[in-house]
């Protein structure tokens, strides 16, 4: 220890002042970072959803300047590493940096993501336009050039099974005149949601329209087409659309035999209950225009009432006093009940009772109106007869419950 002792704590002081400095020049900071996703699944895999949904993660990373500015300049990435996952099954997954930053701590947030996916699938469908607005008064489509035949969607096939349609929206009251337009096809479910998490090809086009100055316009009626049947012992009773009219602009000779506008047909196979549903209007001439794209179709569905009697049904008594005595006239009545098939073919009479109330009745003849008790799902449609005469008299009075008469000759 005492050996070159000088020199030993000259060193340290050396060594102590080349930190500090060091510490001066190349301080130690936390600086926030926004890194790039790269999600990595297996082949044959897509992805269904993941949460939260961002395609950045913000990490948070301290160390010495010198260092974090090398962990920026060489842009690394977040990995979320979904490989391994079994279609449907949901796994929160830890995220990580595609490489490693010795001397750099970095803390990334969120830390985990919660991942879904399925077998990878694809599939094609004819890109179908919504239009949002009206045209100038006086003016219609005359052509549409660049749109693409047909859209492919790839990606998870369970997100695929369910899209309805692929669509792109036209914003009719832009357009003053022929024009080139772009525009986003958008993959959307029975519903109108978008379907997030699958690949368009092409997502997005650029379409020619022309405009041109119509010779004509009309209103015509919508007419609302369907097919199938509503379900068993229920039935269609109305159909209305909003708007019920249309405008029809375009050459005078064809308009000429357009007398209404037919909307695509509604599916009623199966319904039990009235509806409402948006739907696409078939423009019968790709000469002319419609003020409106698709119209709000309300179907009103009711159930098929069917009706079922039953007779002699022995009237029951509520409320009676037991000193009295009382005779019905009659004692049994006719029951006719109404409701669906379900309701009506599982009642019997054993739930189907008539009943009086004798409460608070004091002798004499009285007619006590019936009330009826039915099973659920069906209704009261007759009872006869509605009235029952009831005769009330006291236990043991001979006299049938009247008071002796009143001598009317005048003699008292």
């Amino acid at each position: 220890m005492r050996h070159n002792l000088g020199m030993k704590i000259l060193a340290f002081v050396l060594a102590v002042t080349a930190w500090g400095f060091t510490r001066i020049a190349d301080p130690i900071e936390e600086w926030q970072v926004v890194f790039d996703l790269d999600v990595r699944l297996s082949e044959g895999y897509a992805l269904v959803s993941r949460f939260p949904n961002d395609r950045t993660i913000t990490g948070y990373v301290v160390g010495q300047v010198s260092r974090l500015q090398r962990v920026q300049a060489s842009n690394p990435r977040v990995v979320l590493d979904g490989r391994g996952l079994l279609p449907g099954e949901p796994r929160s997954v830890n995220l990580r940096l595609d490489r490693r930053f010795p001397g750099v701590n970095i803390e990334l947030k969120p830390s985990t993501i919660d991942l879904k996916v399925d077998i990878y699938a694809t599939s094609t469908f004819t890109p179908e336009e919504i239009t949002n607005g009206r045209l100038s008064a006086g003016y219609y489509i005359d052509s549409r050039s660049g749109l693409p035949s047909e859209i492919s969607v790839s990606g998870a096939k369970s997100l695929i099974d369910n899209i309805s349609k692929v669509i792109y929206d036209l914003n009719l009251a832009s357009l003053t005149g022929s024009t080139q337009i772009s525009v986003d096809f958008m993959p959307i479910d029975a519903i109108g949601n978008e379907i997030p998490n699958l690949t368009l090809t092409p997502k997005s086009a650029e379409i020619g329209i022309g405009l041109q100055p119509s010779q004509a316009l009309k209103s015509v009626p919508i007419v609302v087409d369907y097919q199938g049947n509503p379900a068993s012992n229920f039935a269609l009773t109305s159909l209305s659309s909003d708007p019920f009219l249309v405008e029809v602009a375009g050459p005078a000779e064809a308009l000429s035999d357009i007398v209404s506008i037919r909307t695509e047909p509604l599916n009623l196979t199966g319904k039990t209950s009235s509806f409402d549903q948006s739907v696409r209007l078939i423009n019968p001439n790709d000469k002319v225009s419609l003020s409106a794209s698709q119209a709000n179709v309300h179907v009103e569905i009711r159930q098929i009432d069917t009706t079922l009697i039953f007779e002699e049904i022995l009237v029951e008594l509520r409320g009676a006093n037991p000193n009295y005595e009382y005779s019905l006239n009659p004692d049994r009545v006719d029951i006719t009940i109404r409701g669906g098939l379900s309701g009506i073919s599982e009642a019997s009479s054993d739930e189907v009772r008539p009943r009086i109330d004798l409460s608070g009745l004091e002798p004499g003849v009285q007619d006590v109106p019936v009330t009826v008790a039915l099973p659920s799902g069906v209704s009261l449609d007759t009872v006869s007869p509605l009235q029952i005469e009831v005769t009330i008299t006291v236990k043991g009075d001979t006299t049938g419950g009247q008071d002796n008469p009143t001598p009317t000759d005048g003699t008292g």
